[in-house]
């Protein structure tokens, strides 16, 4: 699978780097070209470009930038750029100043259905925004998977979305349309406020326990 990823992050690197040892064609985009270009090379196989390369690179696009970046990367690529493909949110709208605070959405529920109403066309999935880069670079809990909730509108997308995230090492959990992400980006501050405020480290994680 062709994959271009927006950003070049910790988490930018941690999804390349699993995706990659899985056989998978990846991009990296960023504004920077030196950073995007030492990122790819810590990264065997995967290529470097600027944001509207990788976005045109990849099957499915994946925005894993910060928040504040975010909407703004998107309307200088342009919606067309971004018609028909899988686009995978991992943002959280977090403030620069305090990532343990949201943002103001200015009366729009989640993030992620900000980014949907500007990409007229994609097919929108939240995911991986839930769990830490420390989680995502191993998601073993001894010997169970953390689960990665995940959401969406159009099913092929969150097909291809859960394929990606169980080649992570996650447990993948579809938990419906995509204003679901409305429930899943206050889960994703609880648990930064949990790992930061009260003490408890990155490395945490939530699994969905069921009586088969």
């Amino acid at each position: 699978m062709k994959i271009g990823i927006l950003g070049t992050g910790r988490v930018a690197s941690a999804l390349a780097t699993a995706w990659s040892q899985r056989g998978h064609e990846v991009q990296f985009g960023g504004r920077d070209p030196q950073k995007t270009q030492t990122m790819a090379e810590g990264c065997p196989g995967s290529l470097a470009g600027s944001i509207r390369e990788a976005a045109e690179f990849g099957d499915v696009v994946v925005i894993a930038t910060t928040w504040s970046a975010t909407l703004p990367l998107l309307s200088q690529i342009g919606p067309d750029v971004f018609r028909d493909k899988v686009v995978i949110d991992c943002t959280n709208p977090l403030r620069d100043d305090d990532f343990t605070e949201p943002c103001d959405l200015e009366g729009v529920p989640s993030g992620a259905e900000l980014i949907a109403r500007g990409l007229p066309g994609a097919k929108v999935v939240k995911a991986f925004n839930t769990v830490s880069t420390a989680v995502m670079q191993g998601p073993k809990f001894g010997e169970e998977a953390c689960c990665l909730l995940f959401c969406g509108d159009d099913a092929e997308a969150k097909k291809t979305a859960g394929t990606l995230i169980a080649d992570v090492g996650f447990e993948p959990v579809d938990v419906g349309d995509l204003v679901e992400a409305r429930r899943l980006e206050p889960m994703a501050l609880l648990i930064i406020r949990l790992a930061f405020r009260q003490g408890l480290g990155p490395r945490l994680g939530w699994k969905l326990l069921r009586n088969s």
